[in-house]
C-alpha cells in the first residue's frame, strides 16, 4: 500500500505539476529496485529523485507535488490510504531519520489572499465527515470541535492536562459575569481573582498574602456577600461571623453555636440577660417560702427549690444565663430571709430590754420592802 501511494504521488508530480517546465520521467528496473526518475529539470533538483518500490526515497532530493498553478483555482491532491470495505490503510509522514530531524510544514492559504487558507482535520463516520480540528486561515485560531474558533484555542468539550505552565490565564464565561482570572493584568502580577461582574472582585488573592472575598471592606466570605446567607465571614477589621455551629476539638451539635471539647479560658465573659433576671423576688406579690417549708423540701429532694438536681444538670448540662438567674434568685431570697430575721431579732431585743427593765423594778420593790 505504501509503495503504491509513493508511486502515485511522484506520478502526479512529474506528469502534472511541472509539465510546463519541460520535465520528463521514466520508470526503470524491476522488483524492489524499480524507480521513477525525473530529469531535465533546472533549478534545485539537478539530481534524479527516486522512489523505490520498497518505499524508500533516494539521493536526498526534494519532491514537489503541485496541484495546478496560475491565476485560476488550484487543483486538489487527494491521498487515500486504502478504500477497503473492511480496513482502511495508514498514512505516515516522517521528517528524516538521521541525527538531525527535519521539519514538517503544513501551510494553508497565501500571503496575498484576503481570506481562506483554513486547515481542517476531519474524521469519517458512517453518515458524514465530522470536524475534529480546524485552523482558521485569517488569524491562526485553532478550534477543536469548533468550525469557527473565537480564541487562540477554542475547545468544545473537556480538556485534561497533568501540568500547565503559563504567564497569564483567564477563565471566562461567555458574557460579562462569572469570571476567573489568574494574573489577569500586567499591573497586578500574580493575582487570582473571581469576578462576578465587570467591576466587582468577589475573590481576590495577591502575592502580598492578602485575601479579599466579597465586598471591598471584607476579608473573607463564604456564601452570598450581598444577602443574609453568609456561612463564614471575616471582616476587614478582623471581626468574624459564623452563621452555623462551630466545633473546636469535636463535631458541633445542631443546637449549639459553639461546641468545645476542652477548657475555655477568658478574662471576661459577657452574657446578655434577655429577661433572665431575678428582681421578681422583690415584687410585693412574690410568695417567699417559709424556712420550715424550705427545710422540708431539702429533706425530701436533696436540693434547693427551683434549682435543678445534680442528675438533671449532668443529663442536660447547665445553662449559664438560667443558672445565674436561679442563683441570684436564691441570693435575693436569702436577703429577704435575713431582713426578716433581723426584724425578728430587733423585736426580740426590744422585748428583752422591756422585760429587763420590768425585772429591775420588781427587784427594787422587793429590796425596799425589806
Amino acid at each position: 500500500m505504501k509503495n503504491l501511494l509513493m508511486l502515485l504521488c511522484l506520478i502526479v508530480f512529474v506528469s502534472t505539476a511541472k509539465a510546463q517546465e519541460g520535465t520528463s520521467s521514466s520508470q526503470q528496473g524491476t522488483d524492489s529496485n524499480d524507480w521513477i526518475i525525473k530529469s531535465g529539470f533546472s533549478g534545485f533538483m539537478t539530481q534524479p529523485a527516486s522512489i523505490l518500490l520498497d518505499g524508500k526515497v533516494g539521493d536526498g532530493s526534494d519532491i514537489i507535488i503541485d496541484a495546478g498553478t496560475g491565476s485560476g483555482y488550484g487543483g486538489k491532491i487527494n491521498i487515500t490510504a486504502g478504500n477497503s470495505l473492511t480496513y482502511a490503510g495508514d498514512i505516515q509522514i516522517a521528517a528524516g531519520r538521521g541525527p538531525v530531524g527535519g521539519n514538517i510544514d503544513i501551510i494553508g492559504g497565501s500571503t496575498s489572499a484576503p481570506s481562506g487558507g483554513n486547515i481542517n482535520f476531519y474524521r469519517l463516520s458512517s453518515s458524514n465527515k465530522i470536524l475534529s480540528m480546524f485552523i482558521k486561515g485569517s488569524n491562526g485560531y485553532v478550534g477543536i470541535g469548533y468550525s469557527n474558533p473565537s480564541y487562540k484555542l477554542d475547545v468544545d468539550g473537556t480538556t485534561r492536562t497533568n501540568s500547565l505552565i503559563t504567564e497569564n490565564i483567564k477563565i471566562l464565561k461567555n458574557g460579562t459575569t462569572s469570571k476567573i482570572l489568574f494574573s489577569a493584568q500586567t499591573n497586578d502580577p500574580g493575582e487570582i481573582r473571581h469576578i462576578e461582574n465587570n467591576n466587582s472582585a468577589q475573590l481576590w488573592i495577591d502575592p502580598s498574602d492578602d485575601f479579599d472575598a466579597g465586598a471591598t471592606n471584607d476579608f473573607f466570605i463564604v456564601g452570598e456577600p450581598d444577602t443574609n446567607t453568609q456561612r463564614f465571614w471575616v471582616r476587614g477589621d478582623g471581626a468574624t461571623y459564623i452563621n452555623k455551629s462551630l466545633g473546636i476539638g469535636k463535631t458541633p451539635t445542631s443546637d449549639a453555636k459553639l461546641d468545645v471539647a476542652g477548657t475555655i479560658r477568658a478574662e471576661e465573659i459577657l452574657v446578655e440577660a434577655n429577661g433572665n433576671t431575678a428582681d421578681f423576688v422583690f415584687a410585693d406579690d412574690y410568695s417567699l417560702k417559709d424556712l420550715a417549708e424550705v427545710e422540708n423540701y431539702i429533706k425530701s429532694h436533696k436540693h434547693l427549690p427551683d434549682i435543678p438536681s445534680a442528675e438533671e444538670m449532668e443529663a442536660s448540662s447547665v445553662n449559664l444565663a438560667e443558672m445565674n438567674k436561679l442563683l441570684l434568685q436564691k441570693v435575693e431570697e436569702l436577703t429577704l430571709y435575713t431582713i426578716e430575721l433581723e426584724k425578728k431579732d430587733k423585736n426580740r431585743g426590744e422585748t428583752i430590754i422591756t422585760l429587763s427593765e420590768r425585772l429591775e423594778k420588781i427587784e427594787r420593790l422587793i429590796t425596799s420592802d425589806k
